[in-house]
């Protein structure tokens, strides 16, 4: 039996990180801003996500190899995380991310390599 977190954040396919990605961009439009780092080399969009207030920034990177499907699992969790201040594994509050959203500016690009994802 899969655990409920794995079926929420197992986003190791770009249909079901792009499905997960709209829909916390619709829950959470106020804390989480899309934008585009740049496209690939076949003409592909590499999505990045802010998220923060922060005078600091941070860079977060996932996938930069294909077959690695974690680092945008663990990515997306931690947007959730952050955006409802409770944590993605038990849903209990997650006091510190109020103050990590004062503090730093995240970037985080999920899928660095969407062809070989």
């Amino acid at each position: 039996m899969t655990s409920p977190l794995v079926e929420r954040y197992w986003v190791h396919s770009l249909e079901l990180f792009d499905a997960r990605m709209k829909e916390l961009l619709q829950l959470y439009p106020d804390q989480i801003e899309a934008f585009e780092l740049c496209r690939n080399s076949v003409g592909d969009p590499v999505a990045g996500f802010r998220m923060g207030r922060g005078k600091k920034n941070v860079f977060l990177l996932g996938r930069e190899h294909g077959h690695e499907p974690v680092g945008p699992c663990g990515l997306v969790a931690l947007m959730e995380g952050l955006a409802t201040g409770k944590t993605p594994d038990t849903g209990q509050p997650f006091p510190q991310a109020g103050t990590i959203l004062d503090r730093v500016k995240l970037h985080m690009i999920p899928i660095m390599n969407p062809d070989g994802a």
